[in-house]
């Protein structure tokens, strides 16, 4: 069983590098690119298998397009509230935030060296 997930995991992964390299090669060829992304969403569901969270965040849900900031995604900062980072996919419009937190450099424990 962990053999059929091997390859679906690596079909996947061909298949978003593909998809990127595709891009960024013909940036006129979105729709392949597009092709390319919904497949690997769709093996992904069909085997019931979780994505990388960096995986996740690099595709639009409404319209499976690769984000790439400056080409198919614009990426700001909104410092309301709460520090959150906006991506907003150029094709649809569709928007995601993400909720920046800051990291307490004195809670760390690794970087103390015990004596």
């Amino acid at each position: 069983m962990a053999a059929k997930n091997s390859d679906a995991f690596a079909r996947i992964n061909f298949l978003m590098q593909a998809s990127a390299l595709a891009l960024s090669k013909f940036p006129q060829s979105k729709e392949l690119s597009r092709f390319y992304t919904t497949h690997a969403t769709q093996i992904a569901q069909k085997k019931v298998l979780r994505l990388h969270k960096s995986m996740k965040r690099s595709i639009c849900k409404k319209c499976s397009t690769l984000l790439r900031p400056g080409v198919t995604a614009r990426v700001r900062t909104a410092p309301r509230r709460e520090k959150h980072v906006i991506v907003t996919c150029l094709y649809c419009g569709n928007m995601k935030r993400f909720h920046c937190s800051t990291v307490n450099k004195w809670n760390n424990t690794d970087t103390f060296v015990s004596s």
